[in-house]
């Protein structure tokens, strides 16, 4: 079978020593496995790679995955005793932390009601910037103002970079929650193009996924049409299916726009939370121009389980898709991860997802916050002095010294129907001293290990700078 032969290329990986490629086989293996025993004897494999890879907490689960599966009796012995090593193995050694997720902590008390950000951002809104935030709080650089992990999550099936050493993005990452979790993901039983990274992610997608198992493949092969949908189906989801529900959210939203300052977010067990989160998706800015047709007949003809029910809400199923694509127009927020391929950190581009606090965020060419992908959070972190009352600004696209003004400019227009007045567009000769001095976090370029002792060095000397330095 095809699991067969993915297992057997990912033993011959192993044997080479080459683990992340092995494991990447044996997550594909499993996908295409048609019994117990396939899932069993991938499993089993995969746990002698992380044995050997001193990652003694995932070969134990996978040992116990396999036993779980009915893993040949006639093999059983040398399993058992790999389990019995890793027990012991286990207790002496201490357990893998992420360094780098540690780090990432907000720098002042949090808000109450929204505990990923800081107590002291504000939501306003007036004529010239729509709604936007500010600081109640002087900020200093290197102050963690947000973590926040996005909604709507999306996983992009092939990456944007390195094509040739990732073929895909689905063996690599939970379809759920964007987590590589260190390759050890588990596969959909309805389907081979899904992965999920633990049993609380899987059994969370059961309420969307089953409208799209059977249809994975076909979705994942069109980027913009699986986030259309995926959104659709992880909408319909959290109303239980209903789409008289739907409808009327959908219908609310339109009336009477909400943001994420408008709820409170502090009990992730509430039952309207998730509907809460839906609000203030459907509420964000969206591109009214764009009027791409929504291919529901597409989806319909090859879809035969989309029954008549599907087909009465046709035309609410079109206009609620085409709002979602012309929210993501604007609000779209790429997902990064680096990743350690060999001896080399690369980035790769896994998906997208609508950060509900950073998409309040306006944009500048000269902005006084970056961000950085801490597994599923992005983290938004102070790169410039920001007075108490200022507002926060990110960059949407290039910075002022990357680009000519007329290049930014014109891709700004052309997506987001927005013009930037920052301080380095309206006077570029005045800023173009700063092209020396700019400071950039540059973190997907480096080593996980670096980033930290990266950050702490270059943020300093950051500070310094703007307390000694005359800049405009």
């Amino acid at each position: 079978t095809k699991s067969d032969d993915l297992r057997d290329d990912a033993n011959k990986l192993y044997r080479q020593k080459k683990f992340r490629e092995s494991l990447l086989k044996y997550n594909e293996s499993l996908c295409f496995a048609k019994d117990d025993q396939h899932l069993a004897l991938c499993y089993a494999n995969r746990s002698a790679v992380y044995f050997l890879m001193k990652d003694y907490q995932r070969c134990f689960n996978n040992i116990k995955l396999a036993k779980n599966h009915n893993y040949p009796e006639e093999k059983l012995p040398t399993l058992i005793d790999r389990e019995r090593r890793c027990e012991e193995l286990m207790k002496q050694a201490p357990p893998l932390e992420n360094e780098t997720l540690d780090f990432f902590k907000l720098s002042y008390k949090a808000n109450p009601k929204i505990p990923f950000i800081i107590n002291d951002l504000e939501l306003k809104t007036n004529k010239k910037y729509g709604r936007h935030i500010v600081t109640k709080r002087e900020l200093k650089v290197g102050d963690i103002i947000n973590l926040e992990a996005g909604f709507f999550q999306n996983l992009q099936s092939d990456p944007f970079y390195l094509k040739d050493v990732m073929p895909s993005n689905k063996f690599n990452f939970c379809s759920v929650c964007l987590e590589e979790n260190n390759l050890d993901l588990i596969p959909c039983k309805g389907c081979n193009a899904t992965m999920f990274c633990s049993e609380k992610c899987q059994t969370s997608a059961q309420s969307f996924h089953k409208y799209e198992c059977k249809y994975a493949e076909m979705f994942q092969k069109n980027f913009t049409f699986n986030i259309q949908f995926r959104s659709f189906f992880k909408a319909l989801g959290i109303v239980d299916g209903s789409f008289d529900e739907l409808e009327r959210i959908f219908n609310e939203c339109l009336q009477s726009p909400k943001t994420i300052f408008d709820f409170d977010f502090s009990n992730p067990e509430d039952p309207e939370y998730e509907k809460n989160q839906l609000r203030c998706s459907l509420s964000l800015a969206r591109n009214k121009s764009f009027r791409e047709d929504v291919p529901l007949d597409t989806l319909f003809r090859l879809s035969p389980d989309f029954n008549e029910t599907w087909k009465r809400h046709k035309q609410f199923i079109r206009k609620f898709v085409l709002h979602l694509k012309q929210v993501d127009c604007i609000c779209e927020g790429v997902v990064d991860k680096n990743l350690t391929i060999g001896k080399s950190q690369v980035k790769c581009l896994i998906g997208t997802g609508n950060d509900l606090v950073g998409t309040l965020i306006n944009t500048s060419c000269w902005p006084n916050v970056d961000t950085y992908c801490a597994g599923v959070i992005t983290a938004y972190i102070v790169i410039r002095p920001i007075k108490a009352g200022e507002q926060i600004f990110t960059c949407y696209n290039k910075k002022f010294y990357q680009e000519p003004k007329l290049e930014r400019q014109s891709r700004l227009e052309r997506k987001y129907k927005i013009i930037c007045d920052c301080e380095a567009c309206n006077d570029p000769k005045r800023y173009k001293p700063l092209l020396m001095k700019s400071f950039e976090l540059n973190l997907m370029e480096m080593k996980t290990p670096q980033i930290i002792k990266h950050i702490k060095e270059l943020t300093k000397k950051m500070q310094k700078t703007y307390e000694t330095e005359q800049f405009p």
